[in-house]
């Protein structure tokens, strides 16, 4: 059996290649940076290595011509930029949203009638916590997340019976490189992304449509839909300061 991984250079997707590789799948490393790719693949001598910058429409076409099926998709690629929308760089902006977004939907949409076919195949697409709350400071990021979350939702309803599954992890903070190229400072307590990435193949194994690892993110999303939401708003932004002011400690 075959699996796809976007964003397994580092962080979550690296953490999750490597243990679709223990269940003896063959394994495509979708990334951007060879090197980084190549260090993941150092444990094992038949990962399958995919240089690609997602942002391409062009690149994400050669990708799909490549590798026309698979029996597992795993879209974790993705990044964030810390600031005011409206002082953003336009294509930055656009970047994001076709990485974090668009390129979830165009894969999904490629391997969903091969895997109705065969009967089998399983999703999981990487969301976040942020997809449940206003984020001021990064709002694209967070929308991006947000339509995931949708889109999983929708897509798990539409394919009930046909043997193939959709699944949306929502991490809260992880300790990978996603704050530093953010520029903001690591979370306290964030949860490891061997342990992410764990829980996100326990929903996959599974079935479950939606799932947040650890007790402490789930407690956190559960009071944000509580505040009122001047209140969650004044927060966030005093949360975000505090990070981008501390980035480097």
């Amino acid at each position: 059996m075959k699996a796809i991984v976007t964003g397994a250079s580092s962080g979550i997707g690296a953490s999750i290649s490597k243990l679709l590789r223990k269940e003896n799948l063959t394994v495509v490393l979708v990334g951007r940076c060879i090197e980084s790719l190549q260090k993941v693949s150092d444990q094992y001598n038949d990962f399958i290595i995919y240089p690609c910058d997602l942002s391409r429409a062009s690149a994400v076409d050669q990708l799909l011509e490549m590798h026309p099926e698979t029996d597992v998709l795993i879209n974790c690629a993705g990044f964030a930029q810390v600031g005011n929308f409206s002082e953003q760089d336009w294509e930055s902006i656009r970047c994001s949203v076709e990485v974090n977004a668009l390129v979830v939907a165009q894969l999904c949409h490629h391997y969903l009638p091969g895997m109705k076919k065969r009967g089998y195949g399983k999703i999981l697409n990487i969301s976040s916590s942020v997809a449940l709350a206003t984020s001021p400071g990064y709002g694209i990021y967070s929308a991006s997340k947000a339509f995931i979350l949708q889109l999983s939702r929708s897509l798990a309803a539409e394919l009930v019976g046909t043997g193939v599954s959709v699944s949306c992890l929502l991490p809260g903070p992880t300790a990978t490189d996603f704050c530093r190229r953010a520029g903001i400072r690591e979370a306290p307590n964030a949860m490891s992304s061997e342990t992410v990435a764990k829980y996100g193949l326990y929903l996959l194994e599974k079935g479950i449509v939606i799932g947040t690892p650890g007790i402490g993110n789930k407690l956190k999303q559960a009071l944000k839909q509580v505040l009122p939401a001047r209140l969650g708003s004044y927060i966030a932004k005093r949360y975000l300061r505090w990070r981008v002011s501390h980035a480097n400690l």
